[in-house]
């Protein structure tokens, strides 16, 4: 808590005639490694104009690196060159004349694209026509909620590595049903990224591969701690690969 002269800025309470601030920010909202700056504005009724920032318990001072603090009679900004996550929270001015003081938060947001999806896509409920895709989302989300997921799927082969395609760009939870794109004879692997209004988190790690042999799907899990080797089975055979 901060006082000048027996006054709790928090409160807002002042002596004499107020500093009017002129329709502050209450909220500024960056991504990270973009400038951030708190701007306010303000009419004093008596110069000179005493301006100060306080930031967790302390004040907003010039010579911190890669943060700046500008006042004049009329306006006071925060400018921080590249903001972190460190950076957010609530920032305080106070202003004061020889007639009393006034105060103003702003919250400041810094937002990231999500952590990649925790854990790698594992496949389950296995048909001849579909497959179910799960996975757990991000550890971390950025700081703004993860809209939704995007699944990828890379074809597995002898030749040259093939590039990963997307199957699902809209997907809003934690697990997907494929129904098509999959060839009979196909080798394939699956991944899955995260995204919020921030950007695209990279991706999970892969999944096991799945070969596709016609009416029948084979998903093969080695578990490399004792090389047991799972795979689906149709009805009255079994297959192994």
């Amino acid at each position: 808590m901060f006082h000048f002269s027996g006054i709790d800025y928090r409160s807002g309470i002042f002596s004499g005639l107020p500093v009017q601030f002129l329709d502050p920010p209450e909220q500024v909202e960056v991504r990270v490694g973009q400038q951030a700056r708190l701007l306010c504005e303000f009419r004093s009724s008596s110069i000179p104009v005493a301006c100060c920032w306080i930031y967790n318990r302390d004040k907003v001072r010039k010579k911190n690196s890669g943060v700046s603090v500008s006042s004049s009679e009329s306006q006071s900004s925060v400018k921080i060159s590249e903001a972190c996550p460190a950076d957010a929270g609530s920032y305080t001015i106070v202003v004061r004349n020889r007639q009393g003081l006034a105060n103003h938060t702003v919250s400041l947001s810094v937002i990231d694209r999500p952590d990649p999806p925790a854990s790698q896509p594992v496949v389950s409920q296995l048909t001849s026509q579909s497959l179910v895709l799960s996975w757990t989302g991000p550890s971390y989300d950025g700081g703004k909620a993860v809209q939704g997921y995007i699944v990828e799927v890379r074809p597995e082969g002898l030749g040259e590595p093939r590039s990963w395609t997307e199957l699902a760009t809209r997907c809003k939870s934690t697990s997907y049903r494929v129904q098509s794109g999959l060839e009979p004879l196909g080798k394939y692997r699956f991944r899955v990224r995260a995204y919020n209004s921030a950007g695209i988190s990279e991706p999970s790690r892969e999944s096991e591969w799945l070969l596709q042999v016609g009416n029948l799907t084979a998903a093969c899990i080695i578990q490399h701690s004792d090389r047991l080797l799972q795979c689906a089975r149709k009805a009255g055979r079994r297959e192994i690969w």
